[in-house]
């Protein structure tokens, strides 16, 4: 069960059909969920000012993975496509692979650590680009 003190920003995929959503809010009504979902800020706002503010970042496989790495946001992937596609980022420290059971500890993990963000160290990867 979501703490109360939990808002959740979900961001839909541009591909997704009305009855996704849908499908969606009703699992959120089912859940006494549905006033705690931010959709809107979440979808039309830029990105990088939601990452920026968030605690933890959780998705089945995104190359918001890598958005978030960047500027050390931890990601949890609960996908196993996830997992293969973004298995050099998996570190149980700042990215995890989790596909069964709670999210819960790995949550209130992150949480403990909010503020100590490790942003990635993206200055060597640009000089490999530009040279």
């Amino acid at each position: 069960m979501t703490p109360t003190c939990y808002t959740w920003w979900f961001r839909l995929h541009p591909r997704m059909t009305e009855k996704d959503f849908q499908e969606i809010q009703a699992q959120l009504e089912k859940e006494n969920l549905k006033g705690r979902v931010n959709f809107n800020d979440a979808t039309s706002l830029p990105l990088p000012l939601i990452l920026n503010n968030t605690t933890v970042h959780i998705t089945k496989s995104s190359g918001c993975i890598l958005e978030a790495n960047l500027i050390g946001v931890p990601s949890i992937i609960i996908d196993p496509l996830g997992e293969n596609y973004f298995n050099d980022l998996i570190d149980n420290e700042n990215n995890y692979y989790i596909n069964s059971g709670s999210l819960w500890p790995t949550i209130l993990k992150i949480g403990h650590k909010e503020n100590n963000k490790k942003p990635f160290d993206f200055v060597p990867v640009l000089e490999k680009l530009l040279a």
